[in-house]
């Protein structure tokens, strides 16, 4: 994760514009890019705290290696409390074989790879405060420490901001207890029923507090967000895709299956509901709420909190019921080496289909070092026609550049923009600032981050000289010159 990391991520490009600036002295400054990104549309987008942890982070060193360092540091603190709550809920475990499950389980999906391998999705936080918040509430449910049910609070108020349906993630719990309560269902873990105190006001003080964030979180939402919206005329964000998918993967369905046998038993008084229950739940309506929105996929890094309550199932499963049973006739070795076994299981037959943490990994390692490879090589190229005595104009379309200042580095003369809507070419940066422009024999086209785009808007590269191909299995990297007229003898 670390070695593989680098500024060329999407939006870190216009994000690091700002943290370079006033000669890295403006430390404290807040970065305009970092809350514009969330803040400054007007489409319904609300999501205030996202991309927030990166901020403070570029206040305290611009390296992204070091911000890589804390992603890889949330995801081991992530997988550490699943495992933590995990042991809670078992009376007896194997910390060993849990350990395998989840590092194993939990890393190696695309959704992950989106999350840490690109650091720059807010679920990858959401889902560390989800995690802190369902540790805490379990021992807020069990020892009645106010400490915790602090803790839990503020990492619901917190997580709550960082995505538009992520409240449901944490306030579930809090109605699902509460409606469980005043039907005398009390939640129970391995401790057994929880001891609740009287009057009820003190029996259900945290989850009255949970729900009294809908509210706020109503009040936020039409201030920042919704009249805001309205007033411009701006339609919702991605409404084209509400309700256009909801893709399984193995993962949703063992979830799906798991909400079912446990309905199943609490439908027969069985077992008693479980904190594990008010999770999965949770994920279930952010699932839907995704798809209403902007559709479901299994894959996307939007899906990471329910690949996480879905390990956790997994880990429930192996050791409240499976290993207890292995550890009558089995050694420990064993029951470790089996872990390893079915986890590895499970992701070759993930590794089947066709969105895997391999390809995802894939995609954002070519996508960098094309995008690095192809600014060097025209770094190259504008700087040999510049000692020929050459003019050198850099044009190029519709990418992630466009707003970053990371391109305006290269040596040019002009820096030109084709828009592809208007086929207009006008001149960013260099002589005549802001004036149309028409391209000239010997001006180079640069094809980084447009690569499909190119085809979707109709740009005709097919009568320029191809200089520089990046890797004919990938969309983007390619450099192109309009032929030099012929000279004559």
């Amino acid at each position: 994760m670390i070695h593989e990391s680098s500024w060329f991520y999407k939006e870190i490009l216009t994000w690091y514009d700002d943290v370079n600036q006033g000669h890295l002295l403006s430390n404290f400054s807040l970065r305009d890019s970092f809350i514009s990104e969330s803040m400054g549309r007007n489409d319904f987008r609300f999501f205030p705290l996202s991309h927030q942890d990166l901020h403070i982070l570029s206040w305290l060193t611009p390296y992204v290696k070091v911000w890589s360092a804390v992603s890889a540091v949330e995801l081991f603190a992530t997988i550490a409390i699943a495992i933590q709550l995990i042991k809670r809920f078992a009376i007896r475990v194997n910390t060993t074989s849990l350990t395998w499950i989840a590092c194993l389980i939990y890393l190696f999906t695309p959704s992950a790879a989106y999350n840490y391998f690109q650091f720059i999705y807010s679920e990858r936080l959401l889902t560390l405060l989800l995690a802190v918040f369902a540790l805490s509430y379990d021992r807020y449910q069990h020892d009645r420490q106010q400490r915790d049910g602090l803790i839990a609070l503020a990492a619901a108020l917190l997580g709550s901001f960082t995505k538009d349906t992520a409240i449901l993630l944490f306030v579930t719990p809090a109605v699902v207890t509460l409606l469980a309560g005043s039907l005398g269902n009390q939640p129970t873990n391995n401790h057994g029923p929880q001891k609740v105190p009287e009057p009820w006001w003190d029996s259900y003080q945290l989850e009255t507090m949970l729900i009294g964030l809908i509210p706020l979180w109503i009040a936020s939402l039409l201030a920042l967000s919704v009249l805001p919206s309205l007033y411009l005329g701006e339609a919702s964000y991605d409404a084209s895709l509400r309700f256009s998918t909801f893709e399984f993967d193995l993962r949703t369905a063992w979830l799906s299956a798991f909400i079912l046998g446990r309905a199943v038993l609490l439908g027969r008084r069985t077992i008693r509901l479980h904190l594990i229950d008010s999770l999965n739940i949770s994920a279930l309506l952010y699932s839907f709420a995704l798809f209403a929105l902007v559709g479901f996929k299994s894959t996307s890094y939007m899906a990471l909190p329910v690949q996480w309550v879905a390990l956790l199932d997994l880990l429930f499963l192996w050791s409240t019921w499976l290993e207890p049973r292995l550890q009558k006739h089995w050694p420990q070795a064993a029951i470790n080496g089996l872990a390893i076994f079915t986890s590895g299981l499970i992701l070759a037959i993930e590794h089947r289909f066709a969105q895997t943490f391999i390809s995802r990994w894939s995609d954002i390692h070519e996508t960098q070092n094309s995008w690095r490879a192809t600014l060097d090589q025209a770094d190259a190229f504008a700087r040999k026609a510049r000692r020929k005595g050459e003019p050198v104009n850099l044009i190029f379309t519709k990418s992630w550049f466009k707003h970053s200042d990371t391109i305006k580095k290269l040596p040019f003369d002009r820096l030109v923009y084709l828009d592809p809507e208007k086929k207009e070419y006008k001149i960013l940066e260099g002589r005549n600032r802001k004036q149309i422009y028409k391209p000239q024999p010997g001006d180079f086209f640069l094809d980084i981050g447009s690569g499909n785009k190119l085809k979707k808007y109709g740009v005709d590269v097919s009568r320029l000289e191809l200089l520089y191909t990046f890797n004919p299995r990938v969309s983007n990297g390619r450099i192109y010159r309009w032929p030099l007229l012929a000279r004559p003898e």
